[in-house]
């Protein structure tokens, strides 16, 4: 974890998808899903998608659930991968 000069613990202003995921507790389609539906805002970097801390922040303080409607796609593309093309 990053340090200052007074070794004082920073946590860190970004975090990659599996940090995210382990934080909030969800899975890879949850998390897919929210930063699809524009829910959870990420930042790409190269070939790198960093998630803000205050995006975690934000989350954690007011929470955030997929519609009905989105669990329904999120389903339907994992039975068909994740182009939407019939295997």
């Amino acid at each position: 974890m990053p340090t200052t000069h007074l070794n004082e613990i920073v946590a860190p202003r970004m975090y990659t998808r599996a940090d995210a995921m382990r934080i909030l507790r969800i899975g890879e389609t949850s998390l897919h899903w929210l930063t699809r539906t524009g829910k959870l805002q990420t930042v790409r970097i190269g070939g790198r998608v960093l998630i803000p801390a205050r995006e975690i922040e934000r989350l954690c303080r007011k929470g955030i659930s997929l519609s009905k409607a989105e669990k329904t796609a999120a389903r339907a593309s994992k039975t068909m991968g994740t182009t939407g093309a019939m295997p």
